[in-house]
């Protein structure tokens, strides 16, 4: 966000124009109170032939978006990509550009979230795109793959227990796995804490946004611990589980952050829900 502020702030000073590849980060509030829209199709070509500034989200870019805007060298390019995104896209790079071997790549991610897609756009014709355990153990079953090197990388906000199994099954086929696990520390942490939580708690509160991964799984991970798991985005959202009666018969409540809301959202929740 801080990188995304200060393109935002000198653009400002310097009358050029900064748009946003995608959502800088999976927090709608976060992204709105940056106040910077997301660029699209309609306005590209006009917004790039001037002073244009494009900042890439933590989730990264398609190559088709990159390669695009690379046509057009009075356009700025500035990297707001997590370090560990940045680190799995240049070793997908790297993999891309090499000759003489005949390595495999397994990438697993979800479907539709802007950093798998990101990945997914740089995978060659031969690499496999996975979402599911089920999904790679039937690819690991091909009879081409056996003895194959593969190697596997993940989305950073991806399932531990999906790399985990997918790696098994590939292994137990035949093939000479390669891991090149990407998983961010600080969600594996998260996660770990918020299953604590759960268990000295009768209710747990995620802060975060719904269209977060990460958020979504702390809530489902806080829910199958045993607790009651809430998901919301501000203090406004649990004033109205408040309301509803949420708490009313809780003696402990616990609060955990996602990756991608601010500590200042963080600190709002926690205020209001001291004062209940």
């Amino acid at each position: 966000m801080s990188i995304a502020r200060k393109a935002r702030d000198e653009s400002a000073v310097n009358c050029g124009r900064v748009f946003l590849s995608g959502l800088i980060c999976h927090n709608r509030r976060e992204n709105e109170n940056l106040g910077l829209r997301v660029i699209c199709d309609d306005d590209f070509d006009k917004a790039v032939e001037s002073e244009l500034t494009l900042v890439i989200g933590a989730h990264g870019a398609s190559k088709a978006l990159l390669d695009r805007i690379a046509e057009f060298p009075q356009a700025k390019i500035v990297s707001a990509i997590c370090p560990v995104v940045e680190m799995n896209l240049r070793e997908i790079d790297r993999l891309a550009t090499e000759t003489g071997h005949e390595r495999i790549l397994v990438y697993l991610g979800s479907r539709g979230h802007t950093e798998a897609e990101s990945a997914r756009s740089r995978l060659r014709e031969n690499d496999f795109f996975v979402s599911t355990a089920k999904e790679a153990a039937g690819i690991a079953e091909r009879q081409e793959l056996r003895g194959k090197e593969v190697e596997f990388m993940v989305q950073t906000s991806f399932s531990q227990e999906i790399f985990d199994a997918s790696v098994k099954s590939f292994g137990a086929n035949g093939a000479r796995c390669v891991m090149f696990n990407g998983i961010c520390s600080d969600c594996i942490r998260r996660r770990k804490d918020v299953e604590k939580l759960a268990k000295e708690c009768e209710v747990v509160i995620v802060v975060g946004d719904d269209i977060s991964r990460n958020a979504s799984e702390l809530t489902e991970i806080a829910s199958k611990s045993g607790a009651e798991a809430l998901l919301v985005a501000d203090a406004s959202q649990l004033r109205e589980l408040a309301s509803e009666g949420k708490f009313n018969a809780c003696n402990r409540a616990g609060v955990i952050s996602s990756a991608s809301s601010s500590a200042g959202v963080f600190d709002e929740v926690c205020e209001c829900l001291e004062g209940l």
